[in-house]
């Protein structure tokens, strides 16, 4: 499961585990464009409102329109 899930504010999101998720986005993004380690996620845990701060799953870098598309169809 994810680290932080709060139904409220994620949905049904928290159902898919974070193992299957990082599967499916490895699957349309190269590793370069693709973040999953707990420390080089770090400056992606707030989007600069520190009160609501937490990890995310993973952190999708799409190059393009395509990948984009990708990434959002899987999420």
């Amino acid at each position: 499961m994810l680290d932080r899930f709060d139904a409220k504010l994620d949905g049904a999101f928290g159902l898919l585990d974070r193992e299957t998720l990082i599967g499916r986005m490895r699957a349309v993004l190269p590793s370069d464009r693709l973040i999953v380690s707990r420390e080089s996620m770090r400056p992606y845990e707030s989007d600069g409102l520190a009160a609501y701060r937490g990890l995310p799953a993973a952190v999708a870098l799409p190059a393009d329109a395509d990948e984009a598309a990708a990434v959002l169809r899987i999420c």
